[in-house]
């Protein structure tokens, strides 16, 4: 297998990736744009831990729809890191919104 420190590439070197375009790019190593694909749902790419740098700044909603996205994919420790990322999150603002005292 593939990796870069934020993706590993789950298909064997020389497979074909068939983007939203219906463009095909046959790989050799993990693509350029392999954020995009992955977001996108894309099956032949898996989020690593170091992964999750790339994802922390991103609001609640887009981590929920990314959580949904790759569900069905079913790599556990990616959803994992995307559950644990949302967790964060959450507690993040929640922390970051002012209290108000009476």
């Amino acid at each position: 297998m593939i990796a870069n420190d934020n993706f590993l590439l789950t298909v064997a070197v020389g497979s074909i990736i068939i983007g939203s375009n219906n463009s095909q790019t046959k790989i050799t190593e993990v693509p350029v744009n392999a954020l995009q694909l992955w977001e996108n749902g894309n099956h032949a790419l898996c989020l690593r831990k170091k992964g999750i740098e790339l994802l922390k700044d991103y609001p609640k909603e887009r981590i929920q729809k990314l959580i949904e996205i790759r569900t069905p994919i079913n790599f556990k420790a990616e959803l994992e890191l995307l559950k644990s990322l949302l967790k964060a999150n959450v507690k993040k603002n929640a922390a970051d919104k002012p209290t108000v005292t009476k």
